[in-house]
């Protein structure tokens, strides 16, 4: 797309569903993913599955996504991931601001702000966020706001 028009992106949230034996899905989504060349497609599995998925999906058409992160890049915050942890493990994108951590979590516009820009310094080129109060998915590119 010419003119920095962004490309579209079709990505998938596995959510809390998936285990080590969800790769043959993944292959079935790689071999899709490869009859469409207007979109990027993307993943995003969870976390026990995020380093499994980003290597099998290595040079393929499919692209690995982390589905939230916390705002601060690292501390005591037992079980929490950051966006450079997910960046480490092959996510090259993340999901902020999903309604169901707002609404199950209470996470705040602030709480997602601060995810947003950790996540953007972390991997600067792609950041998602779902705001279900406000509209549907939006990706943005911190070169292309």
């Amino acid at each position: 797309m010419a003119g920095g028009a962004r490309r579209p992106i079709v990505a998938g949230n596995w959510k809390m569903n998936g285990t080590t034996s969800s790769t043959a899905e993944l292959a079935k989504i790689v071999d899709g993913a490869r009859a469409l060349t207007a979109v990027d497609v993307m993943v995003c599995p969870p976390a026990t599955l995020l380093a499994g998925f980003a290597a099998a999906v290595a040079g393929e058409p499919v692209q690995i996504g982390g589905q939230d992160c916390h705002a601060e890049p690292a501390g005591a915050f037992t079980g929490d991931l950051s966006a450079e942890m997910l960046r480490d493990a092959g996510a090259i994108a993340v999901i902020v601001g999903h309604s169901e951590r707002r609404t199950y979590h209470r996470e705040t516009d602030a709480d997602v702000r601060a995810k947003a820009l950790c996540s953007d310094v972390a991997m600067p080129w792609r950041r998602a966020v779902d705001e279900a109060s406000r509209g549907p998915l939006k990706l943005s590119s911190s070169s292309a706001s």
